[in-house]
């Protein structure tokens, strides 16, 4: 597949700013008051289901990065269709090679083996980015009723991209040009790659015991819904799903690193979280979500599922591996034995034991209620 920024950023620029040009002719679709001051423009963006472009401009007084924008997306004026996006996704996905040109022209060779979902929204949240600022540059949201404190974001969806990275705003997200070296003070954004590659790098000097120890501590807390140092690297206040997540992930894959030393840590850690329900309400109610257990309990059954070792690479240590993850299989289906909808610990743990350790089933899971049908048959070693 190939994919011409360059190109795309020739598009959106026309669309802007036609919709510029459009502003005063018709009534606004987006979040306050028609003729109120601009307060906010959101540029969204989506790379999955049909991939968009979305301008969507905010007159509340107290606007903020609320995710208010995505209520005024399903409509022809404020999206911009970019299918190509959708189909960009799509390849890496299928493992497919795909030539990219960037916006200076240089070009980019895109893989799984090179560049994430992260990366490619990276990719396309910057070039919608530098070509807002171009544009505000050029003074072409001069003729906007613009408050004088306006500014504007870049927003991903899912939440895979997002800048200003934080709730301040600088010079570079106002939109009106900037005139004078005295209304705002720039602010220095610290990367999130610069913060987390700082706490690693701290925790690295370590003994190895104490490494495992501060790891388990941080899920241990997160779990429990306390705050832990993984909160000041991962800064989503519009996501907090997406700054859990990436903590907790952050925090397994350095355990993984560790290898079979943290492996009886870490299920010790699943076992103790087994005992809490994974969802926050049951069937038949419809709105609840996972609780912060089951991120955690499941990114951690995965690593060490996933790791490669077998049952036969774990000398002395594999009798009780295997006896943890009975003990988690246990326990979770006990937390589960009254629920409607149960969580997916005890078939996770399942399949962990069947990849580890043979003798064991293929986990059979009830497809409606995410029960483990035949749970009895992980409860012990088989005959």
């Amino acid at each position: 597949m190939k994919i011409d920024l360059g190109k795309e950023r020739k598009r959106i620029r026309r669309y802007i700013l036609q919709r510029i040009k459009d502003y005063p002719v018709y009534v606004n679709d987006g979040p306050g008051e028609d003729e109120a001051p601009i307060q906010l423009i959101t540029l969204g963006y989506y790379l999955e289901q049909r991939g968009y472009f979305a301008l969507v401009i905010d007159t509340r007084p107290d606007a903020n990065c609320d995710g208010e924008w995505t209520l005024h997306i399903d409509n022809d004026t404020t999206v911009l269709n970019r299918s190509k996006w959708c189909a960009l996704i799509d390849a890496l996905y299928a493992g497919k090679q795909i030539e990219m040109v960037l916006p200076d022209g240089k070009p980019l060779q895109i893989s799984q083996d090179t560049h994430t979902h992260e990366d490619v929204a990276q990719i396309i949240g910057e070039m919608l980015r530098d070509t807002m600022i171009e544009l505000r540059d050029q003074g072409v949201f001069g003729e906007l009723p613009l408050d004088e404190n306006s500014f504007f974001v870049v927003e991903e969806f899912d939440g895979y991209w997002a800048w200003p990275k934080n709730s301040k705003i600088t010079k570079q997200a106002r939109l009106a040009p900037d005139t004078t070296n005295d209304e705002l003070e720039v602010v220095e954004e610290e990367s999130e790659d610069d913060r987390k590659e700082a706490l690693v790098d701290r925790i690295k000097k370590l003994s190895v015991d104490e490494q495992i120890s501060f790891w388990i501590l941080e899920l241990n807390r997160r779990a429990t819904g306390k705050s832990s140092e993984l909160d000041k690297v991962f800064l989503y206040p519009d996501f907090p799903y997406l700054a859990a997540s990436l903590g907790n992930e952050c925090a397994v894959d350095e355990l993984g690193l560790i290898g079979m030393r943290s492996f009886i840590p870490m299920l010790e850690l699943v076992r103790k979280l087994a005992r809490y329900p994974e969802w926050d309400g049951d069937r038949p109610k419809r709105n609840f979500n996972e609780s912060r257990v089951q991120d955690i309990a499941i990114e951690t059954i995965g690593k060490v599922r996933d790791s490669g070792y077998r049952a036969t690479d774990f000398g002395n240590k594999a009798e009780q591996i295997e006896r943890l993850l009975h003990q988690i299989i246990r326990k979770a289906c006990k937390t589960n034995e009254q629920r409607r909808l149960w969580g997916i610990i005890p078939n996770h743990a399942a399949m962990c034991l069947q990849r580890l350790f043979s003798g064991y089933p293929d986990p059979v899971c009830d497809d409606n209620t995410n029960r483990l049908k035949n749970s009895e048959m992980f409860q012990s070693r088989p005959n």
